[in-house]
């Protein structure tokens, strides 16, 4: 994003659970250093995390942007995407 403040990128592996939950805690913890209020980090980092896990489940991994945007005022906007390998069924499953 263009006026972007900050862009996270992450890869998410198919099967591999160690590593799953990775971006979320990155990304929470980015928006705690950011004072972005609890409530939203949260949020944030509950959704997040839902996505990885079904990626590394059912999707055959995928990728993770999260884009934090300045706002007008005091205020900021956070874009986070969840691209799964699978656009629906994997190959095998149809």
């Amino acid at each position: 994003m263009e006026n972007s403040l900050m862009t996270l990128t992450y890869h998410v592996s198919d099967n591999d659970f160690t590593r799953a939950g990775e971006a979320s805690s990155d990304v929470k913890n980015k928006l705690k250093k950011l004072g972005v209020p609890p409530d939203i980090v949260r949020k944030v980092a509950i959704a997040m995390y839902e996505g990885e896990i079904n990626m590394v489940i059912h999707a055959g991994g995928g990728h993770v942007t999260a884009t934090v945007t300045p706002s007008s005022g005091a205020s900021s906007s956070l874009c986070t995407r969840v691209k799964s390998i699978w656009s629906s069924m994997p190959p095998e499953a149809t």
